[in-house]
C-alpha cells in the first residue's frame, strides 16, 4: 500500500482477502493502483497481513481486508460481526466516533489508532496479550487505559506482527505483546517462568501491561 501525497493511495500484490480495497481484482495486481472508494483525505496508511487501515483528515479510519474476520467468528460465538471486518473495500471503524484519530497502525491480524488527544484505541486478535485486555478477540476498539503509560499522553505508536511499542509525549518508549524472539527489549517472565500470553483457548488470560523501556527513552524511530 502505498500515500502518494495529497491523500492518493495505491496498492498492489495479494488481494486474497480484499486487502488492496480493489474489489474489482480478484487475483493480484502487479501495477500499484488507485482505492477509488477512498473518498476523503487520507492523512496516514498502514499494513497488516491480510488488513489494511486508512487515518482521514477528519479523524476517521477506515480498515480492508477481511484477514482478521475468521479469527473473530471463533471468538464471537456466533454474534454479528462489524462490517469493517469483512469489507474487501475501505469501511469505517465503528467505536471510534467520538474521538479524532491521527495515525494507524497494523500487526498480522490486530489494528491500533492514536488520536490526538494521545491516547491508544486496540482492536482483532489478542493471543499475545498485544490488545492490553483479557479478551481473546476485540471485535471494536477498545481504549488503552492511560495508567499503562503512566497517565502520559502518546505521541507515537508503532506494531509489529504481534507486539506493540508507543511512546510518550515526554518521551518514555513502551513494549508490550509476543516477547518469545526478545522483540520488547525486557524481561516478560511472571511467577513460575511463565511467559505472559493469553492462551488460544482462553483458559488462562494473563494481561500483558506496557511496561516502559528506560534505555530507549527519547529515541526519534523505532
Amino acid at each position: 500500500i502505498f500515500f502518494a501525497g495529497s491523500g492518493l493511495v495505491l496498492s498492489c500484490g495479494s488481494n486474497s482477502f480484499g486487502q488492496l480495497g480493489l474489489p474489482q481484482i480478484s487475483g493480484p495486481c502487479l501495477i500499484p493502483q488507485k482505492i477509488e472508494s477512498l473518498k476523503e483525505k487520507v492523512v496516514n496508511i498502514t499494513a497488516g497481513l491480510r488488513h489494511a487501515l486508512a487515518a482521514t483528515d477528519s479523524g476517521l479510519v477506515l480498515q480492508w481486508g477481511t484477514g482478521m474476520a475468521s479469527r473473530a467468528k471463533r471468538a464471537s460465538q456466533g454474534k454479528a460481526l462489524p462490517l469493517f471486518l469483512t469489507a474487501k473495500e475501505p469501511c469505517e471503524v465503528t467505536g471510534l466516533e467520538d474521538v479524532k484519530v491521527k495515525r494507524v497502525a497494523a500487526g498480522s491480524y490486530h489494528s491500533v489508532s492514536l488520536t490526538d488527544e494521545g491516547h491508544l484505541y486496540v482492536w482483532g486478535s489478542n493471543k499475545h496479550g498485544q490488545l492490553v485486555s483479557r479478551d481473546i478477540f476485540l471485535a471494536e476498539p477498545k481504549k488503552v487505559n492511560t495508567q499503562c503509560f503512566s497517565h502520559e499522553k502518546i505521541a507515537a505508536v508503532w506494531s509489529g506482527w504481534t507486539h506493540l511499542v508507543a511512546q510518550t509525549e515526554a518521551g518514555k518508549v513502551f513494549t508490550w505483546g509476543r516477547a518469545d524472539y526478545g522483540q520488547l527489549g525486557r524481561h516478560t517472565a511472571v511467577s513460575g517462568g511463565q511467559q505472559s500470553t493469553a492462551s488460544e483457548q482462553g483458559l488462562e488470560l494473563l494481561c500483558n501491561i506496557p511496561v516502559s523501556v528506560p534505555c530507549l527513552n527519547g529515541a526519534s524511530q523505532v
